[in-house]
């Protein structure tokens, strides 16, 4: 039963409605701009490409909460991307993009033999943690009840959850692989935009190093494989730093601030911490040098933009929780405990997880990020560290020289900005990824001050440093190359990348329960592969079951029966990123009044092997 289970979650075409939703944002940042077409290697196009895709987050996200995303979005898709073949070609986009290739053999046949190698993860089975509990999971709730509603067992879906909206559309076109695939086109869109923007002001080995070490940085590795919406967020700041910089907008003050607040609310949109890179955003786009009334007027325009951007993507929870930025803040919205717990809980996986503290801390961080993955959830490897220096010191020597200059002290209160606010909240590498594109643009600038020969070392030492650090994800791409061959069955690839017990629960839950059971998941949140009806019920983590835990077994019998739950399923994974050792005896409470239940008859083991364990409900 499984297996039709996990057939059916990939049977679609995934390139498919990828391609049409790209073609349809370029379409709409077409008619967004109304501005003349630009020749592909200038990067205009591509900065368009991202303001039409936010326009498509923000279509998407008014049209999932009224539940109107239904079966017209292949349809939309299909006809928008054919008028914007229309309508681009005869700009000759397509030609344009061609001669960037011939023009740029050496980068393009890199680019490409890293994109096809690397691409194979994206057209396998997805295996991340965050995959399985709510990048693709939520959307497919949402897809199931036809609206973006906000569950109180899944606290994710409270998020702005702008790459969610757009993830619904592409598994109602294709299937379960789409997402990541947009994902992994987005980071080689951002390394090739890198490349882009130094290709100005550098000559080939710096402009090649710098692309090179953002794609092969372990982080970057990380992320291209799975559906995390950082590399969709990192596109809005670099479409923002092409906006801002462009000559023929420069003289559009209107235009060009509603552009960037356009950009600034849809990073807002993608998640919470977005507001960081909005603050960049409209940071670079500051008019300079300070002009009193025209300044107020950017920020005012420019601000208000990005408010009316990002209120559909705050006001769904803030209507159906009363907590706009929910689960997140609930102090400040609720006096209901279970969302106050919850709430605590949430910020004290953000700070106690992963980093370091105190001003040692602050001072080191920058360094430790360069090689040491297990503080920060993955490293940004050692060719960071080499441009993080060359940044220092271009900055160092600009102030020098040019004193006051805006255009010096503005990418530095940029890096300012994303560090600080990465440090006090969660201290993730991921999060900080736009920062580390920031210290690569600015360090890049000071290597293309070196003579031609050193630059070439540079790109030698910097190729050498990345080696070591793309092994492990080389490897990984390797054996999912080797699954696509047919090396190795679907359970076994499986089973292989998301541990012990989750696939076998999978298995048992299928063939032990009936269609139309409703489970309940404790202390594991994966509940994509649960093929029945499953809610999330590990106290603290979410609000609506047992938080906090029921002191007696009929209290705990009481909730279940309420909510008419069948089976409980209960594993606990040493993956898990959301547990806590803090919250361990807490979480022991419900143990014991599962343990009792058992020891009473009224939950009966079915099954347990690798951890897992799954319960009847005897009601």
């Amino acid at each position: 039963m499984i297996d039709n289970f996990l057939a059916g979650l990939q049977q679609g075409f995934p390139l498919v409605p990828v391609v049409l939703l790209l073609f349809c944002s370029a379409g709409m940042g077409r008619l967004m701009t109304m501005d003349h077409e630009r020749n592909v290697d200038g990067g205009l196009f591509w900065a368009k490409l991202v303001l039409g895709l936010n326009g498509l987050y923000f279509l998407a996200a008014v049209a999932g909460s009224l539940g109107r995303i239904g079966g017209m979005v292949m349809p939309i898709l299909s006809g928008g991307a054919f008028l914007a073949v229309i309508y681009l070609y005869g700009k000759t986009w397509i030609f344009e993009l061609i001669c960037f290739i011939r023009e740029n053999r050496f980068f393009a046949l890199i680019c490409a033999i890293i994109m096809l190698f690397f691409a194979a993860p994206v057209f396998c089975f997805p295996l991340g943690w965050d995959s399985h509990t709510y990048h693709l999971a939520l959307p497919l709730r949402w897809l199931a009840d036809n609206r973006a509603l906000i569950y109180s067992d899944l606290p994710y879906s409270g998020f702005p959850s702008g790459a969610e909206f757009i993830y619904w559309c592409l598994l109602r076109g294709g299937d379960i692989r789409a997402p990541g695939l947009l994902v992994w086109l987005a980071t080689m869109l951002a390394g090739v935009w890198i490349y882009l923007r130094l290709k100005s002001v550098a000559a080939l080995p710096v402009s090649l190093a710098a692309a090179l070490a953002f794609i092969g940085s372990p982080v970057t590795l990380m992320l291209m494989k799975e559906s995390y919406v950082e590399p969709l967020l990192l596109l809005n700041l670099l479409a923002a730093l092409d906006l801002a910089d462009d000559d023929l907008l420069r003289d559009n003050f209107y235009r060009r601030s509603l552009f960037l607040g356009v950009l600034a609310g849809g990073a807002c949109a993608l998640k919470l911490n977005g507001v960081l890179v909005a603050a960049a955003i409209v940071l670079w786009g500051l008019p300079w040098p300070w002009r009193g009334k025209k300044n107020y007027v950017y920020l005012a325009v420019t601000g208000g933009t990005a408010l009316a951007f990002m209120l559909p993507f705050y006001l769904r929870p803030w209507l159906l929780t009363g907590n706009p930025f929910f689960p997140f803040f609930s102090r400040w919205f609720s006096d209901n405990m279970a969302y106050l717990l919850s709430g605590e809980y949430h910020h004290a996986v953000a700070s106690m997880k992963y980093g370091v503290c105190g001003l040692a801390g602050f001072v080191t961080a920058p360094l430790l990020l360069c090689w040491e993955s297990r503080w920060f959830d993955g490293s940004f490897g050692l060719p960071a560290l080499i441009f993080l220096i060359a940044a220092l010191i271009f900055l160092w020597t600009g102030v020098r020289r040019r004193g006051r200059d805006w255009e010096i002290w503005r990418p530095f209160a940029i890096m300012l900005l994303l560090y600080v606010g990465w440090f006090f909240t969660a201290q993730q590498a991921r999060f900080l990824l736009p920062g580390l594109v920031i210290v690569i643009l600015i360090g890049g600038r000071w290597l293309s001050l070196l003579r031609r020969r050193w630059q070439w070392c540079m790109l030698v030492l910097i190729v050498g440093l990345i080696l070591p650090g793309i092994f492990i994800p080389a490897r990984h791409a390797w054996n999912c190359w080797f699954f696509i061959g047919g090396g190795v069955g679907l359970k076994d690839y499986i089973y292989t990348g998301t541990g012990p017990g989750y696939l076998s629960a999978a298995e048992m839950v299928a063939t032990k329960t009936p269609p139309e059971a409703k489970i309940l998941l404790l202390f594991d949140h994966r509940s994509l592969l649960i093929p029945r009806y499953t809610e999330l019920g590990t106290p603290y983590f979410q609000s609506k079951y047992f938080t906090p835990p029921p002191l007696e077994g009929d209290a705990l019998m009481r909730q279940l029966t309420d909510n008419r739950i069948s089976y409980l399923l209960v594993g606990e994974s040493p993956n898990n990123p959301d547990n806590l050792d803090a919250y361990r005896g807490r979480m022991d409470v419900l143990r014991g009044g599962i343990a009792e239940l058992v020891k009473n008859g009224r939950l009966q083991l079915e099954w347990s092997g690798e951890g897992f364990s799954l319960y009847r409900v005897n009601r």
